[in-house]
Order: C-alpha cells, then structure tokens, then sequence
C-alpha cells in the first residue's frame, strides 16, 4: 500500500510539472504577442522568400515525381506602397527541368495595386492587379488569431541576423498560411494553395528580442501536402513520399531600405495567366480525367 501511494504521489507530481511547464510555455507564447501586437510599424524591410517542395507518388503502375524550389529576394517599402522582388524557380516535373528567374515589382496606381512580373524572355511585362500588397510584416489586427492558435507554446529563439529571437510555435489555419504565400506574387499559383482549404499547418514564428518585429517564419506543409494528394488521387492505397513541403521567410534591415525607381513597364492587350506557359504548372493524370496535382 505504501508503495503504491509513493508511486501515486510521484505521478501526480509529474502531471502537475507537466501542466505547469505547460501553462508557462503558452504564457510565454502570449507574452511575446502581445510585445508584438505593441511593436513600431516599419517603413521598409527585407525579406527572403523561400518555398521548397519534393514528392514522389506511385499508384497502379504509374508514378509522379516532382520537386519545385523558389527562392526570393524581396524590397518593401510600405509607405510608399511599392516592392521589388528578385528570384528564381526551379521545377523538375518527371525528369524534365526548368528554370525561370523572376523579376517583380508591385507599386499603386490610382485607386488600385499592380504587380508587374517579367521573366527575362522578353522586355514585356505580364501584370495583374490585386486589391493589396503582398506584405509579410505580422499587422495588428492578426495578433488576435496568433494568440488563438492551437498548441500554442513559446520559449527562447534562435539567432536570426546575428541578433537575438523569441519564438513562438502553433499550428495556423488555412487562411493565414494563403495570406503569407502572396508575397510570392505570380509563384503563388505554383504552390497550389486553394488545394489545402480547412487544413492546418504546425508554424514557427521568430520574433526579434530588441523591437518584436517579425525575425523570421517557417511553415511546415508535408502533412497537409499528403493529405491534400491522398484527397486528388481518390484513394489511400497510392504510395506518396513527401522529402520536403516548406515555406519560409525571413525579415531584417527594418526601416532601411533605399527607395527605388520602378521601371517603364511595356506590357501586352492580353495578361492571362494561360498565355503564358512559363506560369503553368504541369498537371499528372493518375487515371483518365483525374487530376492529381495542378
């Protein structure tokens, strides 16, 4: 009996560690919002952009084998509305690879934004225009939803830039992780995002110690991507591997950024995405008229 109430003891002291670390972590987690929610909105910023996604799939005899990385050097200059990305994509589609390096700028005009995409074939433009600036800084009005988050948890970061970070991880929903993947602009439609509707996504996010400006973001997609593949095939007898599905930014040089001038933009009567080939992710058939990945 003596035994059993010193076992007894011992794990309910455990249980009451475990809540308690906890209940320290999560309010670890709010503490850092709510500094984040009282940051200086910047002026401008740096962010480097990267998506990075590698697959392979078997079913009935056929197979998929695809791997796209992204990668983005973005200029924001939020008060004067304007942004310019430099990057490249890299997709190799069943052995066959292509390589396009883009060159982005988005900037107001009139009542409305524009982001105007080239890809080095040709001096015109392909633009389209949008109701907002893609903007990768975390507003105000999202600190809510952060604090929201399920597994919410926080504790000390990693460097990012040489300088030190909070960290705060969860999972988001769908709609925050579409919101952060439009600062890939035109690369937006490559990841697919609608295909990830009512999922959720295990995030971290870094937040700098000195002024609680966003540091950096990384959003883990493999289980959502399998998810979302085992949903398009039509069955879970198919064999998915999923090396990598990941979508990162990472944000400095706050309210340091050089003003720059956008170029002449020559553009075309016709700005479809489909007349561009360039855009285009290739689609795989697994079966007649069933589209696994587009």
């Amino acid at each position: 009996m003596n035994k059993l109430k010193k076992i007894t003891a011992v794990a309910t002291l455990g249980l009451v560690m475990l809540t308690g670390c906890g209940s320290s972590a999560k309010d670890k987690a709010l503490e850092t919002l709510d500094l984040v929610g009282k940051a200086e909105q910047a002026s401008s910023y740096k962010t480097d952009v990267n998506y990075t996604m590698n697959l392979n799939a078997s079913y009935q005899e056929q197979t998929l084998e695809m791997a796209l990385k992204m990668d983005f050097a973005i200029d924001v200059l939020v008060d004067a509305n304007k942004m310019h990305s430099q990057g490249n994509m890299d997709i190799n589609f069943m052995g066959n690879q292509q390589k396009v390096a883009l060159d982005m700028y988005g900037y107001s005009d009139g009542d409305a934004y524009v982001l105007a995409t080239n890809d080095g074939s040709s001096d015109v433009w392909r633009t389209q225009t949008v109701e907002q600036l893609p903007d990768a800084t975390i507003q105000k009005e999202s600190i809510k939803t952060l604090r929201e988050m399920k597994m919410l948890r926080g504790m000390d970061g990693d460097k990012v830039k040489g300088k030190k970070t909070n960290k705060v991880v969860g999972e988001i929903e769908y709609e925050t992780l579409a919101d952060m993947i439009q600062i890939l602009g035109t690369g937006e439609q490559m990841v697919g995002i609608e295909d990830y509707k009512g999922m959720t996504f295990p995030v971290t996010y870094q937040f700098y110690a000195d002024d609680n400006r966003l540091a950096s973001v990384t959003v883990d997609m493999k289980s959502a991507m399998k998810e979302a593949m085992i949903k398009s095939i039509g069955t879970e007898e198919a064999e998915i591997n999923i090396d990598a599905a990941e979508f990162t930014m990472i944000c400095y040089d706050y309210n340091e950024v050089k003003d720059f001038t956008i170029p002449e933009i020559k553009t075309e009567d016709s700005t479809d995405a489909s007349d561009d080939e360039a855009f285009v992710l290739p689609t795989f058939y697994l079966g007649e008229n069933e589209k696994v990945f587009a």
